[in-house]
């Protein structure tokens, strides 16, 4: 666990956190041993990305959300590495999520970059555990889907998102979302949807970025963006844009030229650049004091 302090607390000068400071890491270790970490990431809207949904994301876009058994209780280990003095404890929200996917038996670790500070079981901060849905049901459509929407394509960028569409949690809804984010520096960073029972999903597009900045930092920027959704069972009615907030989201990472494609499942049919579909984003400018003497209008 010291090994793993030390590559956590290295993570959180990755951390995206101009409005608030407060930077934290989330490392979850699932029960095969496999390492997923997120850091947090806001924009200026104010809806935080906590670390632990991008961990959650992270696992999930890379197919980790079950066994092949079908049982959800993946994640045996749960690190949180704050900078703040004493460590927070995360919010309801983001321990229901862990809860979620968590064995009846994981184990909880809060620390600052230094030190752990506490050690528990998660549902010691969280006793009831969240109802799990039968998943058998969900994932013979999701198969059913994939062998609709297997058709062989030209396009590498088809075959990245649906890779990641493929790997969405969406038991409740049945609308499966991925999201492929190009890095200016070439790299790929996916994301897919995860619902829960508490009703707070998990945006595509969130997972995506938050994969992109736990892994190149607070300074990365997107040059491309593909999007691709729909529900399971109907295949052939794939309607899909970003959500405002994930516009919003994306917004903190762009350049001029960040452009944003949305998919069917055969190619690419609408691309338009991020500035033009969000062409006056949310700012922290508009608190900005005002004059008590503004000059007069010119008519």
């Amino acid at each position: 666990m010291k090994a793993l302090l030390k590559q956590a607390g290295r993570l959180l000068e990755n951390a995206y956190v101009p409005y608030s400071h407060k930077a934290a890491v989330a490392v979850v270790r699932t029960k095969g041993g496999h390492l997923y970490a997120g850091v947090t990431v806001e924009n200026a809207a104010y809806k935080v990305l906590h670390a632990v949904d991008v961990a959650i994301g992270h696992m999930v876009s890379d197919g980790s959300w079950c066994d092949e058994k079908g049982s959800l209780q993946q994640i045996s280990d749960i690190l949180i590495v704050s900078n703040q003095t004493p460590p927070r404890i995360p919010s309801g929200q983001s321990l229901a999520h862990l809860r979620f996917f968590s064995t009846d038996t994981a184990a909880f670790y809060l620390a600052s970059p230094e030190k752990i500070q506490e050690v528990c079981a998660l549902k010691e901060l969280l006793p009831l555990i969240p109802p799990r849905p039968l998943t058998e049901k969900f994932r013979a459509a999701a198969e059913n889907y994939e062998r609709k929407a297997g058709l062989p394509v030209e396009d590498e960028r088809m075959k990245w998102i649906r890779r990641a569409m493929k790997n969405a949690f969406a038991p409740f809804s049945y609308y499966k979302v991925g999201t492929m984010i190009r890095a200016e520096s070439g790299e790929i960073f996916l994301g897919c949807n995860i619902e829960t029972e508490d009703n707070y999903a998990i945006y595509a597009e969130e997972v995506a970025v938050g994969n992109m900045v736990t892994r190149l930092g607070r300074n990365a920027k997107i040059a491309e963006v593909v999007v691709m959704g729909g529900k399971i069972d109907e295949p052939e009615a794939i309607r899909y844009f970003p959500a405002g907030h994930s516009l919003q989201l994306i917004e903190e990472f762009s350049t001029s030229d960040t452009l944003i494609n949305c998919a069917n499942p055969e190619k690419i049919n609408n691309r338009d650049r991020q500035r033009h579909l969000l062409p006056r984003p949310f700012s922290p400018n508009i608190f900005a004091p005002l004059s008590l003497h503004p000059p007069a209008l010119t008519i």
